[in-house]
């Protein structure tokens, strides 16, 4: 006759931990497997322990990865690396506010993209690159850089004062921002003494409020 000694249940879990969080951020995050062990033991009738063990494996899905903040890099260095901003770079180069952007802000810098310079109205881009307009060039720049850390979510509307001792009003409508005619058209390029927002023209004078 078998006889049982009551049962008795193990539970063990085992977990694998993430591999190389956040290294490549297009990669999706390992998940975690979860290993649950039940174990029951009975005895036969010759009093032998007969151990019976049954494994079930969960796969825990893991968060998406969180993108990775370029914390290493400044802003005048974020506009180096960027195609989309090289007459950007190049008219920081020529006032010398790369060097400024280059600083331990921190900075808000509305970025111009290459379209934006594509839309002045008055000089080309050449002009504004002589060095009988580097002041004028200086105070266009200057116009674009806050010295405050704003993101885009914290963005309300009201007058901001730039680097150029001017004010600026900012709109904001529903997800939208805007500065007088010119649109921001991508929030939140974070570095690592500010945050950049890319917009589709320049900052040519100070926005006002509409009278």
């Amino acid at each position: 006759m078998k006889r049982t000694i009551p049962s008795l249940l193990l539970v063990a879990s085992t977990l694998t931990p993430a591999l190389a969080q956040e290294a490549a951020p297009q990669a999706p995050a390992p998940a975690v497997e979860v290993e649950t062990r039940s174990v029951e033991v009975q005895a036969d009738e010759n009093g032998e322990v007969v151990r019976k063990v049954e494994v079930q494996r969960t796969v825990i899905p893991a968060e998406p990865p969180r993108p990775v903040v370029p914390v290493d890099k400044t802003i005048a260095a974020r506009v180096a690396t960027s195609d989309a901003y090289s007459k950007f770079q190049t008219a920081l180069e020529a006032s010398g506010l790369d060097k400024t952007l280059n600083g331990p802000g921190p900075y808000t810098v509305f970025a111009p993209t290459d379209t934006a310079f594509e839309k002045l109205a008055d000089q080309s881009f050449d002009d504004l690159l002589k060095p009988g307009n580097r002041t004028l060039l200086i105070n266009l720049l200057q116009r674009h850089i806050i010295p405050q850390l704003i993101r885009g979510e914290d963005f309300k509307t009201g007058e901001y004062l730039t680097n150029a001792g001017e004010l600026i009003h900012v709109k904001v409508e529903s997800d939208k921002i805007t500065i007088g005619e010119v649109n921001v058209t991508m929030s939140n390029d974070l570095s690592a003494n500010g945050v950049m927002h890319a917009i589709d023209g320049l900052i040519a004078e100070p926005a006002q409020l509409p009278r």
